[in-house]
């Protein structure tokens, strides 16, 4: 049996709007990936199924330009 992994959402770290991050974040059905660093590499992967509490914290100025922090 074949499982398929799609990705369900893919993006990097903003300062304000701007991607101006070598932090990338990627969503799959059941895993959640975070690939820091441009010369050295860190890469980590969160299982879902574990994730106790989520927070979404986001001040005024994240709210305007659509952006917040997510804490697990």
């Amino acid at each position: 049996m074949t499982t398929e992994r799609t990705t369900i959402w893919k993006d990097r770290k903003h300062f304000m709007w701007f991607p101006f991050s070598f932090t990338t974040y990627e969503v799959r059905n059941d895993r959640l990936y975070e690939q820091q660093g441009l010369f050295t590499t860190h890469y980590d992967e969160v299982l879902l199924y574990r994730v106790v509490d989520l927070c979404l914290t986001r001040s005024f100025s994240q709210k305007i330009f659509g952006t917040g922090t997510i804490t697990l």
